[in-house]
């Protein structure tokens, strides 16, 4: 009935298969813990969300946790958020927030229950002590979820060039020699545009021209670090007028910025 539904905060991921060496990079704090205690935080006025505090028993820390214990700040108004439960065990990956100095996560972080993850903590251990090679990948993709494969995806680093094609799902990686400052270059083979991306630490130049599109960014990357972009792209207005139309010549599409 009306008068007792309360109103929730729906979220959206805005990346699919984010790999966990780019998460761990991402956080301020990777760990499996035990929840041992979970209290409301007193809420902002002008604050959209409800938060909850969740003390964790740290069982092991990958990263930024020196301590046997940790309070996670997580959101309990949205329908995506994680849902702990006490005495139970989870990977949690956290980032602090510059203003109060607080970790904080949630759902799209990659926090999960610590079932199945056996996999992932190997992974997690060999990047805390960075075991692992650099590289850089991606997917490239329309409609937010569909892959675009047969895409040329080329890296640049003191004249050595490293290239590979997108999969049938989209998706590439380039394994790199060594750490070091890298250019990437996405050629798509026909007109398209960036969608938004405002929330991206990466700034990425888009250039369309008369044979398709370019997409180009510049990466720097230490030891064991990785780099991860969900690029999604839609088909430019010019794609998309019916052939019968075009009966003369079109001058080519000017440069556009989409980052």
């Amino acid at each position: 009935m009306p008068a007792f539904t309360k109103s929730i905060q729906a979220c959206q991921c805005r990346e699919l298969k984010t790999p966990i060496c780019a998460r761990f990079w991402r956080s301020d704090a990777v760990f499996v813990g035990q929840v041992i205690d979970i209290k409301p935080i007193p809420k902002k006025p002008d604050n959209v969300y409800t938060y909850v505090m969740v003390s964790f028993r740290v069982q092991e820390s990958f990263r930024g946790v020196p301590g046997p214990r940790v309070g996670v700040g997580v959101a309990t108004n949205t329908l995506c958020e994680p849902k702990f439960k006490m005495a139970k065990k989870y990977l949690v990956y956290a980032s602090l927030d510059d203003n109060t100095n607080q970790l904080f996560t949630g759902m799209c972080r990659g926090t999960t229950p610590a079932i199945g993850i056996d996999e992932s903590v190997k992974e997690l251990r060999k990047l805390a002590r960075r075991e692992v090679g650099e590289t850089i990948s991606g997917i490239i993709k329309t409609k937010l979820y569909q892959g675009l494969p047969g895409i040329t995806v080329e890296v640049t680093s003191n004249n050595k060039t490293f290239k590979t094609i997108t999969t049938d799902y989209g998706e590439f990686s380039i394994s790199l020699p060594a750490p070091g400052s890298f250019k990437v270059r996405v050629s798509v083979p026909y007109s398209v545009r960036r969608m938004d991306s405002s929330d991206e630490d990466i700034t990425v130049r888009s250039t369309q021209t008369e044979s398709g599109s370019i997409f180009e960014y510049e990466v720097t990357l230490e030891k064991s670090q990785c780099s991860y972009l969900e690029l999604d792209v839609a088909k430019t207005q010019v794609d998309l007028l019916p052939s019968v139309l075009v009966l003369g010549s079109i001058s080519s599409p000017k440069q556009i910025h989409a980052a």
